[in-house]
């Protein structure tokens, strides 16, 4: 079993604003713990209870992303996007999961347990500190 973290975030000045920003990591963090499975399962606070899902729905939830992601790139419009993810926070992880499996070539299926100091939703960088830590992982 592995296990990393990643810190949470503050930002200073600058965030939507203005070209330069000052940001400073925090001593809060998120941890991350993986083992091999035969799907793809994950617990984390931001999702209570377990959840299992296969390979397969994954990869189907990455590809339909990633189609959501392109029409508004190419649209100049991410609001698609946005609702996109929104709708289901469960939709953001495995999204998370999904562009980790492919980026890091991995065909099986994983375990991964999500513990974090850092409170959701307070612009503290929770999504990020996973982002990161879940592909190290």
């Amino acid at each position: 079993m592995s296990k990393v973290s990643a810190p949470g975030k503050l930002i200073i000045i600058g965030e939507h604003t203005q070209d330069l920003i000052v940001a400073s990591a925090i001593d809060k963090r998120a941890y991350v713990y993986a083992k091999e499975s035969d799907t793809v399962k994950f617990t984390s606070p931001i999702t209570p209870g377990f959840n299992e899902f296969s390979l397969s729905e994954i990869r189907e939830n990455y590809r339909n992303f990633k189609n959501v992601w392109q029409r508004g790139f190419d649209n100049k419009n991410f609001s698609e996007l946005a609702s996109y993810l929104k709708s289901d926070v469960k939709n953001y992880l495995k999204n998370i999961i999904g562009g980790s499996l492919e980026a890091l070539n991995i065909d099986e299926g994983i375990a991964i347990g999500v513990e974090s100091d850092i409170r959701g939703k307070a612009g503290l960088g929770s999504s990020a500190a996973l982002s990161i830590a879940i592909p190290k992982a």
